[in-house]
């Protein structure tokens, strides 16, 4: 009897996931993940599929929330495509982008206007999605003194090792000479 309630649950949820264009394979992947609660994940945040399962990107998932109705200029869509938008500047080498560039990748990747993009990228701030903080006065446009200029956001586990790489480089600096 349970194996057979299992197997109803699971062919519900590919019913579901096929009727919005998903393959079988990333089906059977998102129902792994997320077992009796894949249809609910995917109709209410479908931009989480790709930080969740494995082989579904960003552009997967946009796909799959425009099949859901999700609009064009949904703030859940333009939040997810600026931390897609630093996770590919990650792929470059890059740990950061400046506020105006990251804003500027965004509104080129999801073809909605930058006013949009900054006021995600805040809302994002705020909900701790991204950490952005004043570039220094040396990286920001000249005469522009510290804290007034550009600023840096990281997609968070970046932050988090910059931060602690710093923390190190600061405690060698401090050790000994004799333990150097």
């Amino acid at each position: 009897t349970a194996a057979w309630e299992e197997q109803k649950a699971i062919k519900e949820v590919m019913v579901f996931l096929q009727g919005v264009g998903v393959s079988t394979s990333l089906a059977v992947r998102i129902y792994k993940t997320y077992q009796d609660d894949a249809i609910e994940v995917v109709r209410r945040e479908p931009y989480r599929l790709a930080a969740d399962v494995w082989g579904i990107g960003f552009k997967t998932a946009d796909q799959i929330a425009q099949r859901l109705g999700i609009p064009h200029d949904s703030p859940q869509r333009v939040k997810a495509g600026l931390q897609f938008a630093l996770s590919e500047a990650s792929d470059d080498g890059h740990c950061y982008l400046p506020e105006d560039e990251l804003v500027a990748k965004a509104t080129g990747l999801l073809g909605v206007d930058g006013g949009l993009a900054s006021r995600c990228l805040e809302e994002l701030v705020a909900e701790e999605g991204v950490v952005a903080e004043p570039l220094p006065a040396h990286l920001s446009p000249p005469g522009v003194p510290e804290g007034t200029g550009r600023r840096a956001v990281w997609l968070v586990p970046f932050h988090r090792a910059e931060a602690a790489l710093a923390a190190g480089l600061q405690r060698l600096l401090q050790a000994p000479v004799d333990r150097l």
